[in-house]
């Protein structure tokens, strides 16, 4: 799909995935913002190890799994699902064996369970979703996400003031749980049925699209357990893991774009809706650059600002990454994804075990220079240049943000707008396109 029509399209439904993904982002964003009052940074710190350890063990055990649902699941009805669920479940609990062992010294004994039992409802819950958006209902995808959400929020606070840290942790198992059930009960009114309980085309399908899962959704919760092991206290994991979910929820239009962009194979649009993504990204994250002692503020919690304002700069890489990583799907460049994948995890890891001297500072340096590097690996010039173009506008915002000594919330609106304003100058997006975009976008709002 090409042309206007086919950028428009895209962009509407780019925001309703946006819309229903950022929930469960919005709500656990909530949720650890109240139970940083609550319990504090070291309480904060224990909980998000826990649960950024059960989120690393359900994603190394997903194997691309989740595309293999999509792609097949109106072909072969049931047995997509239930191929995936007996693959990944077990191998979930496997995992969860082996990061239990590595975080053994940091996380109490009595706290190791959790990790077992968050990641095995978790991947449930990951799978049976992702078949929902197989099976084409994406209204109910966002009701599901929607109740989850609340119930992950409701649970975890209330259990947080009897339990504690284990308390919030329950919260997202919670909403795991009424997340898969829902999707279970969709499912079973729309999936025929099918002879064969397992298909190996699903598996092979999976691992096709493995390079992708590492590169994305695994790298933030590396980067948490590789906080924890470099850091002295819990507490600094915690502002690190706080940190690290504004920021991914700022790049979440840019995620929700990628992925919107390969369903539709719009190899003709992906220019455009590429710029688009990176300007969003550029927009947004000046304004965490320039007043990361905000966000920390609103948080509760004290912590290193040079940690927000090195994530802030990540934000602009992590659009294009992703942008990146959807057009190599929809060329089929399965070892570009590699290269891509791989590199970035490598980066990763290296780099932080580099920089570790510098506790969860090294983390989010080795975090940025990751994304950055591993887009220089994709091989698409356009995108750099883009990528370039919008970290001029990035540089500028932040600069006039810094200079203006203004209250807080003037230096976030003039580090957006000059940003902005830059971005136009020099040609990545045009004041049409930007009055289309919000015009697209405010229309889908009001339908």
């Amino acid at each position: 799909m090409g042309g206007r029509s086919g950028r428009r399209s895209i962009l509407a439904s780019g925001l309703v995935v946006t819309l229903g993904s950022v929930l469960p982002s919005i709500s656990g964003g909530l949720l650890w913002i109240a139970a940083s009052r609550i319990l504090g940074e070291e309480g904060v710190g224990l909980a998000s190890s826990i649960v950024s350890a059960g989120f690393m063990a359900a994603y190394l055990a997903s194997l691309g799994l989740d595309m293999a649902i999509v792609r097949n699941l109106v072909r072969l009805g049931a047995s997509a699902i239930t191929t995936s669920i007996a693959v990944a479940l077990p191998l979930a609990l496997l995992v969860s064996s082996g990061v239990s062992s590595i975080l053994s010294g940091k996380i109490p004994g009595r706290h190791i369970l959790l990790i077992y039992i968050f990641s095995a409802s978790f991947i449930l819950s990951f799978l049976l979703l992702w078949g929902v958006v197989g099976a084409r209902r994406s209204i109910e995808y966002t009701k599901i996400t929607l109740a989850s959400s609340t119930v992950k929020v409701l649970a975890g606070l209330g259990l947080a003031i009897l339990y504690g840290p284990t308390g919030i942790v329950a919260g997202f198992i919670a909403g795991s749980i009424v997340s898969a059930t829902l999707a279970l009960v969709v499912l079973s009114g729309v999936l025929r049925p099918s002879t064969r309980l397992f298909e190996v085309e699903i598996v092979m399908d999976g691992l096709s699209n493995y390079p992708n899962v590492l590169a994305g959704s695994l790298a933030a919760n590396i980067g948490t357990v590789l906080a924890v092991l470099a850091s002295d206290t819990l507490s600094d994991v915690g502002v690190f893991y706080l940190s690290l979910t504004i920021s991914l929820l700022a790049g979440s239009f840019a995620y929700s774009l990628a992925y919107v962009a390969v369903s539709y194979q719009a190899r003709e649009a992906y220019r455009d809706i590429a710029r688009y993504a990176i300007f969003a990204g550029a927009v947004v994250a000046p304004a965490l650059a320039v007043e990361p002692g905000l966000a920390y503020k609103v948080l509760g919690v004290h912590g290193d600002p040079r940690i927000m304002s090195l994530l802030a700069i990540s934000i602009v890489g992590y659009s294009s990454l992703y942008m990146a990583v959807s057009l190599l799907n929809t060329r089929r460049d399965r070892i570009r994804l590699v290269v891509v994948g791989l590199s970035r995890l490598a980066l990763l890891i290296i780099l932080s075990v580099a920089f570790r001297s510098y506790g969860t500072f090294g983390v989010a340096a080795a975090y940025t220079l990751s994304i950055y590097l591993s887009l220089l690996a994709s091989g698409i010039s356009w995108l750099v240049w883009h990528t370039m173009q919008a970290l001029a506008g990035f540089s500028v915002g932040t600069a006039i943000g810094i200079l203006l000594h203004g209250g807080p919330f003037a230096s976030v609106l003039a580090a957006s707008s000059a940003s902005l304003a830059v971005m136009v100058g020099i040609g990545l997006v045009g004041i049409d396109e930007i009055r289309r975009i919000v015009g697209v976008l405010a229309s889908r709002l009001a339908g």
